[in-house]
């Protein structure tokens, strides 16, 4: 859960094993652990803890299968990110409130993106390939205001939407929907005038 060892400064040693589907915000925050890393990539055991660098384009390491929710440091202002091939899932909250991405690119390994993973990211322009994708959780990209495009490609499996998916994204005027949609939560499209 969130700052579950942070602050626990004689932590040193961890193991993340592949059973830990979730890491909370701040979950390592300034542990013994997370102090010794020199890298601006945090990661333990595939789980990408912490990003701290400078770049506007980030390509997330291939090792990653899991991120923490709220990993980038409050200096890093990715406007483009590459999720990697291997990762299933994006995690709650990952990105949320996170205002320079404007651009994020999914690998088609990624089959589910959690609850508000990127809520309030205001300056999400693109999505690409999303093809995919067959969940979509609650909130995941409420008040992405400046989201105007959307398209899911056809596919073999269904498509599931959470509740309030695209709530008040107010410049989303064109949405491709796939026959393989399965369900659409309550709420999917509520607020989203451009439509």
């Amino acid at each position: 859960g969130e700052y579950a060892f942070s602050m626990c400064t004689s932590l040193k040693n961890l193991i993340i094993p592949e059973t830990v589907e979730t890491v909370g915000k701040d979950a390592f925050f300034n542990s013994g652990w997370s102090l010794q890393q020199s890298s601006s990539w945090k990661i333990c055991d595939g789980v990408l803890l912490e990003y701290c660098g400078e770049a506007s384009e980030i390509v997330i390491p291939p090792t990653v299968r899991l991120i923490a929710t709220g990993f980038l440091c409050s200096d890093a202002a990715p406007v483009s990110v590459t999720l990697p091939y291997g990762m299933i899932r994006v995690a709650d909250g990952a990105f949320q409130g996170c205002e320079t991405i404007e651009r994020v690119i999914f690998s088609d390994s990624v089959t589910e993106i959690g609850n508000a993973a990127f809520q309030d990211c205001t300056s999400l322009k693109n999505l690409v390939d999303m093809n995919a994708i067959q969940t979509i959780g609650d909130n995941a990209f409420e008040g992405c205001k400046n989201l105007s495009s959307v398209t899911f490609a056809d596919g073999s499996a269904d498509l599931s939407f959470g509740n309030k998916v695209f709530l008040n994204c107010t410049s989303l005027n064109n949405l491709t929907l796939p026959a393989r949609l399965s369900n659409a939560g309550y709420g999917s499209f509520q607020g989203c005038t451009a439509l």
